[in-house]
């Protein structure tokens, strides 16, 4: 059984409100011996989804260069990338950049996107979001092979060009593959190196990483080799993404007592998820920070789960 690894999310931004407190707080998260920081990505919010969907979201590359220069072991988490969103050649340079500036301490999550208003104002049709995230990571991963980099796909084609830098993680930083669908488990199990479980309840999260090994064996591929990874809400249920990638039963919530929170670990443990990301409620950055503290001091260090640092 992998040992459970720990990260944080702290949408909403709104509550930070200044991406310099981010990375300083990134920083933070390794002192108390987080795995990762979680960054999520959206470029417009629709009006009528403000109740339910922050308006603030940092640029993912800024963020992780910069996270990447103040840190020295915790991963950032891209998690996810709306991948159909972006020019492919230029994501493929942008996500090399910052491994580099991690020093190879990035793991790319992949989404295909759910809010209709980021395709429509980009000029992409929203039913080619599947088609295109396929495309694109193909396209991707052929920049990051080899010295001379050719590919031909249906909506990218490049032939005998070179780009530098490459990644430092061999032949790539990991991808995870996000979605709450079986379509889903599919796309992961041919592009992926882990899954990302998105929504709940926690039943529909355990038929999804067993789909997964399942399609995994399909592949010939070796499901203990592969990562699962899902999000808990901390002690309450925040109002936020209770649609996302088609996900039903809103958010999973974690035990604020100790002991329950314990008890919910192992239970996802046994279920073959090795990487939890947690998001918290707070109204500021103070309460926030308050909360995560208890939980690396109450939870975390009693299952053994505290990352020590270098020396």
């Amino acid at each position: 059984m992998k040992p459970m690894r720990f990260g944080v999310n702290f949408t909403p931004h709104s509550r930070i409100g200044d991406p310099r407190r981010m990375v300083e707080m990134a920083r933070w998260l390794e002192h108390l011996g987080f795995n990762h920081i979680s960054l999520g990505e959206h470029y417009l919010v629709p009006v009528e989804t403000i109740d339910t969907l922050d308006p603030c979201w940092y640029d993912n590359f800024a963020m992780a260069g910069a996270i990447g220069m103040v840190t020295r072991r915790l991963r950032v988490v891209f998690g996810v990338v709306l991948m159909p969103l972006h020019q492919p050649i230029m994501l493929a340079k942008s996500i090399a950049t910052a491994d580099c500036l991690t020093g190879g301490r990035l793991t790319v999550g992949v989404g295909l996107g759910w809010v209709k208003a980021d395709f429509d104002a980009m000029g992409i049709p929203f039913s080619e979001r599947a088609a295109r995230t396929e495309d694109y990571l193909l396209a991707c991963k052929a920049l990051w092979s080899g010295d001379v980099h050719s590919y031909s796909g249906r909506f990218t084609s490049f032939s005998n060009v070179v780009s530098d830098p490459m990644p430092l993680q061999k032949p790539h930083p990991p991808i995870w593959m996000g979605g709450a669908a079986d379509v889903s488990v599919k796309r992961a199990a041919r592009f992926g190196d882990g899954y990302q479980a998105f929504g709940g309840p926690f039943s529909r999260m355990q038929e999804l990483a067993a789909q997964m090994r399942v399609e995994l064996e399909k592949v010939g591929r070796d499901p203990d080799k592969f990562d699962y990874v899902f999000t808990y809400d901390l002690g309450e249920a925040m109002s936020l993404h209770l649609t996302q990638a088609g996900a039903k039963g809103g958010n999973m919530i974690l035990g604020p007592e100790p002991a329950r929170a314990m008890d919910q670990i192992a239970e996802a443990q046994r279920s073959g998820f090795n990487h939890l990301t947690i998001r918290t409620f707070g109204k500021d950055e103070a309460e926030i920070r308050d909360r995560l503290q208890q939980f690396s001091e109450e939870v975390m260090r009693p299952i053994g789960a505290v990352i020590p640092n270098p020396a």
